[in-house]
């Protein structure tokens, strides 16, 4: 592909055409004809985005550009780019400081009878006490896993995520656990900080599980659930993209946004290399392990329902798919699939 220059789109993205922005135009109506093929009767959407401008999308049986899909665990990727935020801002100290220091409602909410599923003994302890944002946002922290030791395993979980962004919304006055109806709430955080700055328009709502009734969700429940259009997908790539710079503004700090898009060191710390695909709530292919003949430098937020924001810089490349044609969290299929093509 040819370079080309990076543009940040207003209300409207700037399109281009397919040779303008070095495709083989194709090749790419090609994939997207067989990504419609592929998606038979369930919907699909995909936008690819060179350059910062539109080079193509695709929408079948329902999905429209205007329609929000619910992001699910997408919404880790943006969690972790807050927490580089935070820390930017100094509301965190470090990513090694630890979670209780700022969140002390954790130790309030320890034992069997304030946890998620009794059967599953996934509760708080005295271990997950010490746990630490770097550990919570790489997925090393064991949080609530019985038998899981903190920075001794990857485990690959929704609880310690969503009380990782509770302790940052609490640093700027946006999460209450004693009522969280009082505060404006995580969604309201992310608006300020990333929404609003890159012009997308997303809405949220919070989600739980089927839970004990004694549970204390307003201390790690209340997951964020952000629902997006394809095309605000596709800008919160671009924004990832720029290493989180949007236009003149550094949004995310580019330092921690690199890092990000690398296998974190707590995973190297404690998986087998087959595992080492994790960054800061970013799937990273650094050592090849999600498509091995793909970018190495590519990396992607993903979430339930085969949703998947990729980004490539080396190509200088976004592919927002809402919902993709790979079946659920098996982002590995892409290998073959649309990324492929």
């Amino acid at each position: 592909m040819a370079e080309s220059k990076k543009t940040f789109p207003p209300e409207r993205w700037a399109r281009c055409e397919p040779a303008e922005a070095g495709f083989n135009a194709q090749k790419l109506a090609a994939a997207g004809q067989w990504m419609q093929e592929a998606a038979g009767a369930k919907p699909f959407s995909a936008a690819v985005v060179r350059g910062g401008r539109l080079v193509s999308e695709w929408y079948g049986n329902g999905m429209t550009p205007q329609k929000a899909e619910p992001m699910a665990s997408a919404g880790k990727s943006v969690f972790g780019s807050m927490l580089g935020i935070a820390i930017a801002e100094g509301k965190i100290g470090s990513p090694d400081d630890r979670l209780v220091d700022y969140y002390p409602q954790i130790a309030q909410a320890m034992g069997p009878e304030n946890g998620a599923y009794p059967q599953k003994g996934q509760y708080i302890t005295e271990k997950d006490i010490g746990v630490t944002f770097r550990q919570l946002v790489s997925q090393c922290s064991g949080f609530m896993e019985a038998g899981q030791q903190r920075g001794e395993v990857w485990h690959y979980q929704t609880f310690g995520m969503a009380t990782l962004m509770h302790a940052i919304a609490k640093q700027y006055g946006c999460y209450d656990p004693a009522d969280p109806t009082l505060a404006p709430g995580d969604g309201e955080l992310v608006r300020k900080k990333i929404r609003d700055p890159i012009g997308a328009a997303w809405s949220w709502k919070y989600m739980n599980f089927s839970y004990q009734p004694t549970a204390k969700k307003d201390v790690w429940g209340n997951y964020i659930n952000f629902h997006m259009t394809t095309p605000d997908m596709a800008r919160l790539g671009l924004l990832w993209l720029g290493w989180g710079r949007w236009g003149d503004k550094q949004i995310i700090p580019e330092a921690w946004q690199r890092e990000s898009a690398r296998v974190a060191p707590t995973v190297k710390a404690c998986a087998p290399d087959a595992d080492w695909k994790y960054g800061y709530g970013f799937w990273c292919n650094e050592y090849g392990r999600l498509w091995p003949t793909l970018p190495k430098d590519s990396y992607c937020a993903a979430g339930f329902n085969a949703k998947m924001i990729w980004v490539c810089p080396s190509l200088d490349l976004v592919v927002a798919q809402n919902s993709g044609v790979y079946d659920n969290m098996k982002m590995e299929q892409e290998e073959t699939g649309l990324l492929r093509r």
